[in-house]
């Protein structure tokens, strides 16, 4: 029996032994810091090219405008030779100046064709207009009516001068009221 014993002493139990936390090298920790910090800078990166705004306008006003501008110029001619006609020519080609007008511009086209919307916006009635609306578009109507005008001739302004300011040349009287001394100017 005292053999058995003997092995019992000889022989370790392999117990586990209690694990050290293990630590981080310096250059596992290096390399987190480097992950860590190229994480920020790409999703910096992101979030700015997201709300990058080169500073050119790509509305469609602002295309229809260079589409334009590019319409007006004629790239044949080398703008150092004639800058003018370089950056003016496709417009000239395109616009006749009218023999009625010493100058004719973009404006002058503008104007046009403002005068054409604002007449068909003054000759369309409509009832859910603000008074002040009907009112301009009535004027307008009493304006182009020339049949009307020249049947009435010169009765309704006579008959509102009287209600504005006595204005002697308007009455029937007036060379007998005012005489030949009357004049413009001392009234």
């Amino acid at each position: 029996m005292g053999r058995s014993e003997s092995q019992m002493d000889i022989t370790d139990i392999n117990a586990p032994k209690p694990k050290k936390k293990q630590r981080w090298t310096p250059l596992e920790i290096s390399l987190s810091v480097l992950v860590l910090l190229l994480t920020i800078i790409a999703v910096t990166m992101i979030a700015l090219y997201a709300t990058y705004d080169d500073g050119i306008c790509k509305s469609s006003d602002c295309i229809k405008s260079a589409a334009r501008l590019i319409q007006n110029m004629d790239a044949s001619v080398e703008p150092c030779t004639d800058f003018f006609k370089y950056a003016c020519g496709g417009w000239l080609k395109r616009n006749v100046i009218p023999e009625t007008s010493s100058r004719y511009s973009n404006f002058d086209i503008l104007r046009d064709e403002l005068e054409v919307i604002l007449k068909d916006v003054l000759q369309e009635p409509k009832t859910e207009d603000i008074v002040a609306v009907q009112k301009a578009k009535t004027l307008y109507r009493s304006c182009i009516n020339e049949s009307a005008i020249d049947s009435r001739g010169g009765q309704p302004l006579l008959k509102l001068l009287p209600d504005i300011y006595g204005w002697p040349v308007a009455s029937d009287n007036w060379d007998q009221t005012y005489g030949t001394s009357w004049t413009a100017e001392k009234s």
